[in-house]
Order: structure tokens, then sequence, then C-alpha cells
């Protein structure tokens, strides 16, 4: 049993089971939970999350319930995240007829050519008009996954898979690059008829 499952069944802070572990009070074992939902509870902790925690969160909520102890703090992160990515109160998405979304995104990163095109298929549909940024936009492919694994799986490839797509032809004028923080820059996602003044 992990902290934060110790938490969850003794109905426990994080903070006092840390200090009694630093006090030599208790040993922690290794969680119970798979690696990505650890990642989410971390995430959720420090009030920043991923598209990928974003999207197994809204998804999953009895399995985020089940492995953390939700706190109103932890539910407010969570609630702006979700009002960030403009996510629906109920779940509307659909998996793409098939192939898993995985097979879709690591098709666009080899240039499969009938992979690719699915991908850039599901792609289109999730940018709307107006423009949207990566987190938007990979929260809407994340859920297109049927389950926690093969979201687990995308994620993996999302960054390249994305990138890649951009350079198809078919997807000139769904993206543009707009100047960041710290002399970087994002790739801002819209539909090609959406005028701006750069």
């Amino acid at each position: 049993m992990d902290i934060y499952d110790l938490g969850n069944r003794y109905n426990l802070t994080v903070k006092k089971l840390r200090r009694m572990e630093r006090d030599g009070v208790l040993r922690i074992g290794k969680s119970t939970a798979p690696f990505y939902w650890q990642k989410v509870r971390k995430e959720i902790g420090k009030g920043k999350m991923t598209p990928f925690s974003i999207a197994l969160a809204y998804r999953f909520p009895d399995k985020l319930e089940e492995v953390m102890n939700l706190t109103p703090a932890n539910r407010k992160v969570i609630a702006k995240h979700f009002m960030e990515v403009e996510l629906p109160a109920k779940m509307a998405f659909t998996y793409p007829e098939k192939f898993a979304m995985p097979v879709l995104i690591s098709g666009a990163i080899e240039k499969h050519s009938l992979l690719t095109g699915r991908f850039l298929d599901e792609l289109k549909k999730v940018i709307p008009e107006k423009p949207v940024d990566y987190v938007y936009v990979a929260v809407r492919i994340f859920l297109m996954c049927e389950t926690e694994n093969s979201m687990n799986m995308a994620a993996q490839n999302m960054v390249r898979g994305l990138q890649s797509a951009r350079e198809e032809p078919t997807m000139l004028g769904w993206s543009h690059r707009e100047a960041s923080l710290y002399g970087k820059y994002k790739f801002v996602y819209h539909k090609p008829n959406v005028q701006y003044d750069l």
C-alpha cells in the first residue's frame, strides 16, 4: 500500500502520513495503482495536469475516486482543467472505427498512408473553428481511446503524432505557430478558414 492508498483507506492526509514516515512510525510500501494513475494523483496534488491526466480523470471518474481521496481543493484543480479545455458535462466522444487510436497515431508517425489518413480525419473532427492549443486537441484525441491502457499507449506518441500530422499537405492551414514564453513557440490549431493578423 502506498501513501495515497493509506490516506484513502484510513482517511488521513498525505501530509500527516509523510510526517509519520519521517518520524519512523510508518513504513510505506509500493502503490497498487497503475503508474499512470499515480502520475494523475501527483499532478492533481501539484495543481497542474497534463492532457493525458485531464482525459483520464474525465473519462474514468469512478476510478479516480477509487485511487485518490479527493479533497475540495483537488476537485477545484480538476474542474479548472476541465473548464480550460471546454469539456462537456457528459462524455460524448466516440471511438474511430476499426483502428485503435494508438495505432492511428503510430501510423501517422511512420507515414503509413491508410493510418495517417484515418488519424488526420479524426484530428480534423476535434479541431474547432476558433484557435485552440495542444492541450485542447490532445485531450480530445485521448478521449477517443477505449481503455486506460490505450490512452497510456497513445500518450507515448501524442506529441510526435501531432507533429507528423502537421507536416501532411492536407493539414495545411489547420495550424500555425505562435510565440510563447521565454523565446519558445507553440502550435495553435484551427479550421483553415480562420483569418489571423500575424
